[in-house]
């Protein structure tokens, strides 16, 4: 059915039962894959060795339902109603076809056989929804969004997919969230429709490696930018648990896009971003017991772009603020964080200090005396899961989020209560995105999670 959340096309069942099997918990949680056991029972009886196998998310009132399909001959289909000593008449008819019911890992699937393909599910009505699909000219494949992506899966035999439908997937995220954090979740056409991913399974590592078709607003904004290398990690404090990073070598070709593609552009933002234009900007909080401190680090030409050019009106030596020997400054910029995006929390302008070839803007003069406080203790470097997640992204990127939860509470705070004891929630220690700009219609994507 189209209103499909996700497929796993599996090309190496045997891989992916074996590699899946300490991420169960998560996977439970994530794609409902409790019911893939009962599934793999069925693929036990089967003759052919490491099958195809397609593994689909439907979304019902409350719960996602998975709906499994292989291809399988007539004589095998009879052989597994034998072997799991079903009466071939004891069955449900509909649509011309049989629907037959077993019970096996605490779970009951109704399956059935029709045109080579085997379907089975908890749910019946998904299955029989699955049935009347079949049949039906207008599907998926007729989907030509879809099929980009598609036809990429199906030139790769060899590795196991995810294929995401992203705004159906995430539709129910904001629901989740704690009301301070929705308004930065936003679902809606900046997202992709579609994404398609390798999956690399390891312990407790998710890699997920592919594409994301540009359809989404928020892709946009990176057409025709080249890929750039390095974050300053040198300026991030090790108590830095997320950043989020852009990179735009282009700046005009980054205005540009914006003011085209967003009718109500807001043109104090565009100037601002033009005074200081930035070819990389870093967004990132630190925590001071209960205060949270938001910080913007701009990369910039600073042969062209001086500091005296940013002073705030009425700046004299006398208004400097020393610290640490380094002098934070009054700025007359304000934010342009909109050109950007809305998946952070605002970062005011209004002062800086200067590191190289980097400005580092933050609210007040405690905020980045906070920050220089916390640089002098060590830098995120020093962090192992930072590591982890550096080794599973690539090196050049335009977009790329780093998030580290230390402990549970971390991300909990994030989350409405009844959602902080999942699995998830608890059991997540790295998450780490990056794409880069736009090649023929796709999205180069890589994801990176670590569990506890």
């Amino acid at each position: 059915p189209p209103e499909v959340s996700f497929i796993f096309q599996i090309n190496d069942n045997e891989t992916f039962v074996k590699k899946s099997s300490t991420l169960l918990p998560y996977l439970n949680e994530l794609f409902a894959t409790d019911a893939v056991a009962g599934f793999e029972y069925f693929v036990d009886k089967f003759p052919t060795k490491n099958p195809k196998i397609i593994i689909s998310g439907h979304q019902t009132a409350d719960k996602t339902v998975l709906l499994f399909s292989t291809k399988i001959d007539e004589r095998t289909f009879r052989e597994l109603l034998s072997t799991l000593r079903i009466d071939s008449r004891n069955y449900i008819s509909f649509e011309d076809a049989k629907i037959y019911t077993f019970g096996t890992h605490f779970k009951r699937f109704n399956f059935t056989y029709q045109n080579n393909i085997f379907s089975a599910s908890e749910e019946i009505e998904l299955l029989k929804k699955s049935m009347v699909q079949l049949r039906h000219p207008r599907n998926l494949l007729s989907n030509k969004d879809f099929m980009h992506l598609y036809k990429m899966v199906e030139k790769n035999e060899k590795q196991n997919w995810l294929i995401l439908n992203s705004r159906q997937y995430f539709a129910n995220i904001p629901d989740k969230l704690a009301s301070q954090y929705k308004q930065n979740f936003n679902i809606d056409k900046s997202l992709s429709s579609w994404s398609a991913y390798q999956i690399h399974l390891s312990d407790n590592e998710l890699k997920l490696t592919g594409f994301s078709l540009d359809d989404g607003t928020f892709f946009q904004k990176f057409d025709e930018q080249p890929a750039a290398k390095g974050t300053p990690s040198f300026l991030m404090p090790l108590n830095c648990n997320y950043y989020i990073s852009f990179r735009v070598p282009d700046k005009n070709q980054f205005i540009k896009q914006y003011s085209e593609n967003n009718s109500a552009a807001s043109s104090t933002a565009i100037n601002q971003y033009k005074a200081l234009s930035p070819s990389a900007t870093y967004y990132f909080s630190l925590s001071d017991d209960s205060i949270a401190y938001h910080y913007l680090i701009a990369k910039v030409d600073t042969n062209s772009i001086k500091t005296e050019a940013l002073l705030g009106a009425n700046q004299t030596p006398d208004s400097i603020i020393y610290y640490s020997k380094n002098s934070i400054y009054k700025s007359n910029l304000t934010d342009f964080n909109d050109l950007l995006s809305s998946f952070h929390h605002k970062a005011s302008l209004r002062y800086f200090i200067k590191q190289e070839e980097y400005y580092i803007f933050s609210d007040s003069p405690v905020s980045l005396e906070y920050y220089l406080k916390s640089l002098a203790t060590g830098t995120i470097d020093n962090n192992q899961q930072y590591k982890f997640s550096k080794s599973g992204l690539p090196t050049e990127s335009n977009y790329e989020v780093f998030f580290y939860s230390e402990k549970p509470e971390t991300i909990s705070q994030y989350f409405i209560e009844s959602e902080t004891t999942s699995n998830v929630v608890k059991g997540l220690s790295v998450f780490s995105l990056s794409f880069s700009a736009p090649q023929d219609g796709l999205v180069p994507t890589y994801v990176y999670i670590k569990f506890r």
